[in-house]
């Protein structure tokens, strides 16, 4: 998508962020999508239809004197906010059938699948006995917020996900600083008990 302002893809979560355990098989992609701050505002999540604060709308702003097309992301409207579920949506059918996966796959030596009967943006990666699971998460960043795209099952599609992630990493990191990263210990093992055995 030539025409849409994406950020640089990023690497992030418990792999990244030193709380993985286990084997290093599943990993995240940021996908930053670039707005324009003139032309889009944040509305709290207790503001909005679902009274959750985890849940934020992006809205379009001044569209009697920026009319739509003015942004390119424009084309992702629902109403006059971004739908989170229309930008996945796009997404998805681009990973799925717009990208030659077997041509790809074999020019690396390894089978790409797209998850094609789900709402999330991943890939399975299989490479000899290695098995990767890559997750691709759209993702703006305003005001302050780190808003993901994956919204709650339902009726509202426009709603985006505040991530705690970030701050979270960084405060188990400042707060391990005084003790040799035993909460980092305590997580991974945590990370790998519910992975292993999710009941």
């Amino acid at each position: 998508c030539p025409e849409l302002p994406f950020g640089s893809l990023f690497l992030s979560g418990p792999l990244l962020d030193g709380l993985g355990a286990l084997a290093a098989d599943h990993i995240h992609f940021m996908l930053p999508v670039v707005l324009d701050a003139t032309l889009w505002s944040l509305i709290p999540g207790e503001d909005t239809v679902v009274r959750n604060p985890r849940y934020w709308l992006i809205k379009r702003t001044d569209l009697e004197y920026f009319p739509r097309g003015r942004s390119p992301w424009d084309r992702f409207l629902v109403g006059q906010y971004l739908s989170s579920n229309v930008l996945n949506e796009t997404l998805h059918k681009m990973l799925v059938a717009s990208i030659n996966w077997p041509a790809i796959g074999s020019l690396l030596g390894t089978v790409i699948r797209p998850l094609v009967a789900s709402r999330e943006l991943r890939l399975d990666v299989k490479h000899n006995q290695v098995e990767l699971s890559i997750a691709l998460f759209p993702v703006v960043e305003m005001e302050d917020k780190v808003l993901l795209a994956a919204p709650p099952e339902g009726l509202v599609e426009n709603l985006w996900l505040e991530s705690f992630g970030r701050a979270e990493v960084l405060k188990v990191k400042e707060l391990d600083a005084g003790d040799a990263g035993t909460r980092q210990h305590c997580l991974r093992i945590l990370n790998g008990v519910c992975r292993s055995h999710p009941t």
